[in-house]
């Protein structure tokens, strides 16, 4: 069948998205800045927040792809934390299912993602980091348009450090 759809979550499907946000965790923790402990740790009002913050689409966002009516993939973004001079949004959180990938998802989440953000003109850039080791998702994003605007280690709670790329879309 393989009908996509993007969606938004409400907080009461809270526990769906801890769900697929742990899985991301698990086949992917390179990719991301948080560790499976850190997410485990997290209150159930912490999730639901997360997604009534989501829903303003002010400052922070969260879409999820279904495939088939199951939850296949997400994407999240911020304001830059401090504000830069250019408002710019960070893109976050990024996954696809294993299972899924392969069929234009990722693309579909970040296009729907930054069509979202455009409809604010306040925002002017998107920013995203990758690390080093990421070739393919580094191939992904300049296919999308962004561009490798330096390198930087990235540090993490457990004390290790990682080489990443900071890329940027304009998105006027």
């Amino acid at each position: 069948m393989n009908i996509l759809e993007i969606v938004q979550l409400t907080p009461s499907d809270w526990q769906k998205y801890k769900e697929l946000r742990l899985r991301a965790l698990k086949e992917n923790p390179e990719a991301f800045g948080q560790t499976l402990e850190d997410a485990l740790s997290m209150s159930d009002e912490k999730w639901k927040q997360r997604l009534a913050k989501a829903a303003e689409g002010i400052n922070y966002w969260i879409f999820f792809a279904k495939l088939d009516n199951e939850l296949v993939g997400m994407v999240s973004a911020r304001e830059t934390n401090p504000p830069d001079l250019n408002p710019t949004v960070k893109i976050q959180g990024v996954f696809v299912a294993s299972e899924a990938r392969n069929k234009g998802i990722g693309r579909k989440l970040i296009s729907h993602l930054l069509t979202e953000i455009r409809k604010n003109p306040k925002w002017q850039k998107a920013r995203l980091n990758v690390f080093s080791s990421q070739t393919q998702a580094l191939s992904f994003y300049q296919s999308l348009g962004f561009e490798i605007k330096e390198k930087k280690l990235e540090s993490f709670s457990d004390r290790k450090t990682k080489e990443a790329f900071v890329m940027e879309k304009l998105l006027k």
